[in-house]
């Protein structure tokens, strides 16, 4: 888990125009939290597809559950923000499915949850399913 001056960082280069330097994933959520009600801002890692914008998280980790209750945030990717509405992705399969999708799409990151690329560069079903195991996938749509 990133240190708090890490998080700190990468959130002024989002909101910078120095945005770029760190690519076009990038994002800063800003969400409501669920027991303060405060607007609470911290980076994610993001991948587009259709029209929504992605994030893969660990179950444990305790950001996506302010989604639950108030599924509206803001997200800043690419010098810009937009109102999102989220949706909370938790049944196994269909995180498998996500991941076999951006692994597809993204076969150079699959290394870094241990997922194996066949002589195709496709991801191998069974690290998939296995990288699926307590994750979760929140979708970020536009509203």
């Amino acid at each position: 888990m990133p240190s708090a001056f890490t998080n700190s960082f990468i959130k002024y280069i989002v909101n910078s125009r120095l945005h770029l330097l760190l690519g076009p994933n990038f994002a800063v959520l800003s969400v409501t939290g669920r027991k303060s009600g405060r607007t609470i801002s911290f980076p994610v890692n993001t991948f587009r597809q259709d029209d929504a914008f992605n994030v893969i998280t660990l179950r444990k980790r305790t950001w996506w559950r302010n989604l639950q209750s108030e599924p509206r945030a803001l997200l800043r990717i690419g010098g810009r923000a937009f109102g999102v509405s989220a949706e909370i992705v938790e049944s196994q399969d269909a995180v498998s499915e996500f991941l076999k999708q951006y692994f597809t799409a993204n076969p150079d990151l699959a290394k870094y949850l241990e997922v194996r690329l066949d002589n195709a560069k496709r991801p191998v079903p069974e690290d998939v399913e296995k990288a699926a195991v307590g994750r979760l996938v929140v979708r970020l749509r536009p509203i």
